[in-house]
């Protein structure tokens, strides 16, 4: 129903408002620049079981402390797709950050490290509360 559209339980943030949470924020970017293949139907979310979109509350599918199903050379040589409290250590952050071919996300229509999206995902994985992911 295109009426669903309209009411404002269904949008997203505005992640460029910096008076809101980084967490509705940096949820709000994934949503939008990563959720169009990485949900449970799209083509990234069913190889590697990680799902951005922001309706998505399960932490292992949101990626904390989950080993990544198809990273490979593009996890920078990484193990997990979130380390809370620790970016450096996270996939996501890493691809979001790089401008390296193979493993810059998202692939498609971009060039150039978005350092505003890539500063938001820093901050949302460092205000995690730290987990001791195993091997981290």
């Amino acid at each position: 129903m295109l009426d669903a559209a309209g009411d404002p339980k269904n949008k997203s943030a505005d992640y460029h408002d910096a008076a809101l949470p980084v967490d509705k924020r940096a949820r709000a970017y994934l949503d939008i620049n990563c959720a169009h293949c990485h949900t449970s139907t799209g083509s990234a979310g069913i190889d590697s079981k990680l799902e951005l979109d922001v309706y998505t509350t399960d932490k292992d599918k949101l990626g904390y402390c989950k080993i990544p199903g198809s990273a490979g050379k593009g996890g920078g040589g990484l193990k997990f797709d979130i380390v809370p409290g620790s970016p450096e250590k996270s996939i996501l952050y890493y691809r979001t950050a790089t401008d390296e071919s193979g493993a810059m996300m998202p692939q498609i229509g971009r060039a150039l490290v978005h350092k505003e999206g890539a500063q938001i995902i820093y901050d949302w994985i460092k205000g995690m509360p730290p987990e001791n992911c195993s091997g981290s």
